[in-house]
């Protein structure tokens, strides 16, 4: 009743009135049997000059304020406007004449945005807007359900998968307000909307723990800062749905409608962490619903190809504002790419490749004509190698067309959040306690490194923590059309040692590179053509055991299982070539060598007993030794060796091997 004392609502046609026409019909639903005549009136009639004024947007006379949210589908404000303006209808269709055009307009707006808006629930605002977003899309989509018969819950992939979404673009840590990695017009955690209701909402649409998990854990930390939205919270809220640690989710998460990648090494709060786009700047739905150019949503941003990195509680690195010039990507001859409003007619910006394993995870970006004609840019892609926990390679693929343009033809650029400190002519490190980041250009040689900073990037960033930037260049010193940029970056604690240069090498159109890592040399090849990589780290012995299987010591179990090391020989060692004999050398075991152990790091996959040679003698010539009998069981135990190494289990039966020697020899294999 005070809101209707109000002449008007912050412009009448934009946010506060679609969310004041949101509140009137909710007090006019929810509480009509205790209203009095009088204030019936009151709402009614504030709900009819409202509503007019929030639906003039739609119609052909030009209003104050303008009409550009009807065509902005996929920003907040026209979600927030329109199902503001569709509850008022539907509460007051009855008793307003003009509340059958609410109804139609904020509706049809609806239709146009579930036509176009990503399947895979991702979201072309960024997290913070993303939270208006999806507050709104769910109020419509209930409101839809229970009055005109219409089910988005049962057919909307956005709604379905918006939960997931949130989860793939959270950082390692969970904190209020600074909890996602920021894009569009961003912000480090989901705003004032959120995400608590948005996130059970979308787990009782998916039947996903993992969402509801989440959901509980934003909850129980009062992430959910506006009470209003607290009775969505019962609304939406399924208990039947269960819940999972949300952390059980994939550490590798693609969103391809937008080109969206995270990547991470655990869902430890100090883990390693990457976000990486390369999409289009709208839905491809979007494009095609508009060749005109029209704005789908001005919160977009031109970002093809910039990452972010987090390691060990920190970001290390910025996005950038509405300026191209502030993101993790090339510029080229001074021009950078086009923006939201100029986007469209062009080929679009996609993943070509996104593959992930224990070891690494590798992701392609082809930038399509995301670059404006002044760049002269041919071909663009960007590869990135993750090497867990740790190891970065950026390969960025590029042919230019000639140009007599004095600007370098490639300004390489890095934001970071603290200022750069050089230690060698390609090698430039940026430190924010308890983390640092090694960057190291490698390829080719006729570029240089400076960096400069502090640099404005405040525009619409929204926490102070990004608002100032200091970036890292990497330019090039001579003339340049086609060429392979290779640059590592290498996450470590601050006190750590820095990294060392890889040596990286170029043959035709295959990268190679051998990157030091703490579980030895990391072969790294990436096939650009073929938009391929493979790393292979050596395996490496680092334990060698012998263990009385079948005895009292590991429960009289002739098997392989964890509790042989029960029964492990701690006096006993393996005998070194050329080494002499001791009683450590020897067992005495009534049942012979039945058992051995071998803990070796960087096991590539499950060994038999071709990746292994047995010889048994009783001499000190073991060339002459004869075949030893085959294990009867080989097992591995991942993680279970020595320093987390996978632990290698062979067994012989009892009295096999019994008065001889055993030579063991693990053979270089693809498995070893």
């Amino acid at each position: 009743l005070v809101a209707c004392a109000y002449p008007e609502w912050d412009g009448n046609v934009d946010l506060a009135a679609g969310h004041g026409m949101l509140s009137i019909a909710q007090v006019y639903d929810w509480f009509y049997d205790v209203l009095t005549p009088a204030q019936r009136t009151t709402i009614r009639d504030k709900a009819q000059y409202q509503g007019n004024l929030l639906n003039s947007p739609f119609g052909p006379v030009k209003v104050i304020g303008g009409t550009w949210w009807t065509k902005e589908l996929l920003q907040n404000h026209g979600m927030e406007n329109s199902a503001g303006l569709f509850a008022a209808a539907t509460v007051f269709y009855h008793e307003i004449p003009e509340a059958a055009d609410w109804l139609a307009n904020s509706e049809g707006h609806f239709d146009k945005v579930f036509q176009i808006i990503c399947e895979d629930g991702s979201s072309v605002e960024g997290l913070n807007y993303w939270g208006y977003s999806s507050e709104s899309l769910l109020l419509y989509a209930e409101l839809a359900k229970r009055t005109t018969g219409r089910d988005f819950f049962a057919t909307s992939g956005h709604l379905r998968n918006m939960g997931t979404f949130l989860i793939g673009l959270t950082t390692p840590w969970l904190r209020n307000a600074d909890h996602v990695f920021p894009y569009g017009s961003p912000g480090i955690g989901t705003g004032t909307h959120g995400p608590s209701h948005i996130m059970f909402a979308s787990a009782a649409i998916s039947r996903n723990p993992r969402v509801q998990d989440m959901g509980q854990q934003t909850w129980d930390k009062d992430f959910v800062s506006w009470s209003y939205m607290k009775p969505y919270v019962l609304l939406w809220y399924d208990p039947t749905v269960g819940h999972e640690d949300y952390t059980n989710s994939p550490t590798a998460n693609v969103f391809p409608e937008l080109g969206i990648v995270t990547l991470r090494d655990s869902w430890d709060e100090n883990a390693t962490a990457l976000w990486f786009k390369c999409g289009p700047i709208q839905p491809l739905g979007a494009i095609a619903l508009s060749p005109a150019k029209s704005v789908i949503s001005s919160h977009a941003r031109a970002d093809t190809t910039s990452f972010q990195v987090i390691s060990r509680g920190k970001r290390l690195t910025a996005y950038g504002n509405e300026s191209t010039a502030n993101q993790s990507l090339p510029l080229f001859r001074g021009t950078g790419q086009f923006s939201v409003r100029s986007s469209y007619n062009i080929p679009q910006p996609r993943i070509i490749k996104a593959t992930t394993s224990d070891l690494f995870d590798y992701v392609a970006g082809d930038t399509g004509g995301v670059y404006l004609n002044g760049a002269g840019v041919n071909r663009y892609r960007r590869h990135i190698v993750y090497l867990k926990p740790d190891e970065i390679l950026i390969i960025d693929d590029i042919s230019l067309a000639p140009s007599s343009s004095t600007a370098a033809d490639i300004d390489w650029r890095l934001q970071g959040l603290r200022s750069w400190q050089q230690r060698s002519a390609n090698h430039y490190v940026i430190e924010r306690s308890p983390a640092a980041m090694d960057v190291i250009q490698c390829l080719p040689g006729n570029f240089e490194m400076s960096s400069t900073g502090p640099i404005d990037n405040s525009g619409y960033m929204v926490q102070s923590e990004m608002q100032t930037i200091y970036r890292l260049n990497i330019t090039s010193t001579e003339t340049i059309t086609d060429t392979v940029m290779v640059t590592y970056l290498h996450t470590r604690g601050i006190s750590d040692q820095p990294a060392s240069t890889p040596q990286v090498s170029l043959n035709g159109r295959i990268v190679s590179a051998t990157i030091d890592t703490p579980a030895g040399a990391a072969e790294v090849t990436v096939d650009l053509e073929a938009v391929t990589a493979e790393v292979s780290i050596p395996a490496e012995v680092v334990a060698k055991h012998i263990f009385y299987n079948n005895s009292a010591a590991d429960g009289a179990d002739p098997s392989a299982n964890a509790a042989d090391d029960a029964a492990i020989a701690t006096d006993k060692v393996a005998l070194g070539s050329g080494t002499p004999a001791t009683f450590a050398n020897y067992t005495s075991y009534s049942r012979g060598i039945n058992g051995i152990m071998i803990d070796v790091a960087n096991l590539a996959a499950l060994v038999t007993a071709s990746d292994f040679e047995f010889k048994v003698g009783n001499d000190n010539s073991p060339a002459g030794w004869l075949a030893a009998p085959s294990p009867s069981i080989i097992a591995v135990r991942n993680n279970d060796g020595t320093d987390s190494s996978d632990r290698v289990t062979l067994i012989w039966p009892d009295n096999a091997i019994e008065n001889k020697w055993l030579e063991v020899t693990i053979k270089a294999t693809a498995q070893t």
